[in-house]
């Protein structure tokens, strides 16, 4: 896991740099998964010195699927039952896939800083 970092503090409301970032290294091939995060994080991100990767975070790639898919997988092999995630309402591309390969159950979320 590449973001948040070790010292990140969420704000009170949830925002797009609040995003999950994944590098993941497959041989000569290393790639940034990264959620919404807004374009002055994304340029940070790809600033890092020793990070030579290539950002993936356009919808309509199939990249959420194959990850979905992909922690399902893992997820089934170990016993596992159920597989859940959060996203934003407004996230409208998002939702479009999140609504054929899931069941959206109204839920509300509530967080509470420690």
């Amino acid at each position: 896991m590449f973001a948040p970092l070790k010292d990140y503090a969420p704000g009170i409301e949830p925002s797009n740099n609040d995003s999950l970032v994944l590098h993941v290294k497959y041989g000569a091939t290393s790639v940034l998964l990264e959620g919404d995060a807004e374009a002055p994080i994304e340029q940070s991100m790809l600033n890092e010195p020793d990070l030579k990767s290539t950002l993936l975070n356009r919808g309509g790639r199939g990249i959420g699927r194959s990850l979905i898919e992909a922690v399902s997988a893992w997820a089934r092999e170990r016993g596992c039952g159920r597989l859940y995630w959060h996203t934003q309402r407004h996230n409208d591309t998002a939702r479009r896939l999140y609504d054929r390969i899931g069941e959206y159950r109204d839920f509300i979320v509530y967080t509470r800083p420690l």
